[in-house]
């Protein structure tokens, strides 16, 4: 799909700041898909609550969304803390999964954006319509 998109944009847009926002926005699409399949396909896990103290104004468990990994210790590891680069790409707390929804709402409004401001600037505008 990237290459697509990247190739119908070196026909139809007219600068390069054009290509270089099209690029971006699918370069943060590429990233926002992975997470995405992260998230969808993952199970909901109950671990120890990782927040900071003081400890007596957080319970001891939260939920995270997890993505199943083959290797039960890293994925383990993962959920615990103690894989953080792992964790980075497979855990997702309640608050990493706001973060990811306003990433798809910012996204989404740069697209809007995006083609609105090369509707009228296109090489090959739609004719009859």
């Amino acid at each position: 799909m990237y290459d697509l998109l990247m190739a119908l944009g070196a026909t139809q847009l007219e600068t390069p700041e054009d290509m270089k926002e099209l690029e971006e926005i699918c370069d943060h699409f590429r990233i926002s898909s992975k997470f995405r399949n992260s998230i969808v396909h993952g199970q909901w896990l109950l671990t120890n609550n990782r927040m900071p103290p003081p400890f007596g104004l957080y319970p001891p468990y939260m939920w995270v969304r997890v993505y199943t990994i083959i290797d039960k210790m890293k994925e383990f590891n993962a959920v615990v803390g103690a894989d953080e680069k792992t964790a980075q790409q497979h855990v997702f707390t309640i608050e990493r999964l706001n973060q990811r929804a306003q990433s798809a709402r910012i996204l989404g409004a740069r697209v809007s954006r995006f083609s609105e401001s090369i509707k009228t600037r296109v090489r090959f505008p739609e004719r009859g319509t």
